[in-house]
């Protein structure tokens, strides 16, 4: 995941360290990487892949969005309880993905969890992640915007 030489990434998490009265150390060992790592985040040196992104924002308790410089409300995404029993792989896909967007989408299939695979999980989270994009291709095209290099 890039975050751009203008993303408030390195600031906002240095903002959060130090609110926290948090060492780098303490930071790095919450999120599994070196201490060299974060200051290399915070120097804007290195950017976090997106698992080191999702592991801060759950750290701090702060949304991706903020953590990215993307939003500037702090305040995570409420989730709604089913998705913490997704597998870990999955939350991070959906997230990924945009996929807050699409999770109201499940509320249908919440009863059918517990008896899903892990496979048919992921072919479901795949379908809505796709469905997702090609909507916003659809949309971008009516509104005579050039389409999405990354479609």
């Amino acid at each position: 995941m890039e975050i751009g030489p203008s993303s408030l990434f390195p600031e906002r998490l240095k903002l959060l360290r130090l609110t926290r009265k948090l060492s780098q150390a303490a930071v790095a060992r919450a999120i599994n990487v070196t201490p060299a790592t974060i200051s290399a985040y915070e120097n804007r040196r290195q950017e976090p892949d997106l698992d080191k992104l999702i592991k801060l924002a759950r750290f701090f308790n702060v949304s991706l969005d903020y953590l990215t410089g993307a939003s500037n409300s702090p305040r995570p995404l409420a989730l709604p309880e089913w998705f913490a029993r997704l597998p870990e792989e999955l939350q991070s896909r959906l997230m990924a993905e945009g996929g807050e967007a699409l999770i109201p989408l499940f509320r249908a299939s919440i009863h059918a969890f517990d008896q899903m695979t892990p496979e048919a999980l992921r072919t479901l989270i795949d379908s809505l992640i796709e469905s997702r994009r090609l909507h916003d291709e659809y949309v971008r095209r009516r509104r005579g915007e050039a389409p999405n290099a990354n479609t």
